[in-house]
């Protein structure tokens, strides 16, 4: 008897650690459950007011390049941290527009991607024909967002997108910090933003 009571109070003692074990991991599943919910409940929020911010700034330019892929090129250049009127100024340079232009040295598209760069490209971005122009400004934008964390200086990074990081190594060795190319495409960007400070004084009044 004295051993079956022993029994009794050590599978009740038993019973009341499992329930308050249970309790306990319900009461923090609970919780995270909840915290987690209003991570996904305000995430949407920011990104919805970031690309309502984006869509209420841009403006399009006075280039022969339709209205939506020119927004598609602002939201891009957004998420890549580049400025849009500088790939517009790159752009204007590269190919003057022409979407479909491939140069005597196999550079393709609005942004001139060079052959070389295709089989990387497309394997890491997973393109698929580099005249499209969506797929294209998207190559040429990862190549330029890559070389601005390495140079920072715009006339470093134009150097080294159009003529390789090799290329624009051989310059700066020799004092050489621009060329006629970074020049005429900061002068566009220069051009096209005082085209849409001019255009949102207008539109503002």
């Amino acid at each position: 008897m004295q051993n079956l009571s022993f029994l009794r109070q050590k599978r009740n003692k038993n019973t009341i650690i499992l329930c308050t074990g249970i309790f306990i991991g319900f009461f923090f599943s609970s919780l995270l459950y909840f915290l987690l919910g209003l991570l996904e409940t305000e995430e949407p929020k920011q990104t919805r007011n970031w690309s309502r911010h984006l869509e209420n700034e841009f403006i399009p330019l006075n280039v022969p390049l339709d209205e939506e892929l020119q927004q598609n090129i602002y939201y891009l250049a957004h998420s890549y941290d580049l400025e849009f009127t500088l790939i517009m100024g790159l752009i204007q340079q590269e190919s003057g527009f022409d979407e479909t232009i491939i140069s005597n040295t196999k550079d393709w598209g609005l942004m001139q991607i060079n052959e070389i760069n295709h089989e990387w490209l497309a394997e890491t971005l997973q393109i698929k024909n580099f005249l499209n122009p969506y797929q294209n400004i998207q190559a040429g934008m990862y190549i330029l967002a890559d070389l601005f964390k390495k140079y920072k200086n715009p006339h470093a990074v134009l150097m080294a997108y159009n003529l390789g990081e090799t290329g624009a190594k051989r310059l700066w060795e020799q004092n050489i910090y621009s060329t006629k190319y970074s020049k005429a495409i900061l002068k566009n960007q220069k051009t096209f933003q005082a085209y849409l400070k001019k255009t949102k004084t207008t539109k503002d009044h």
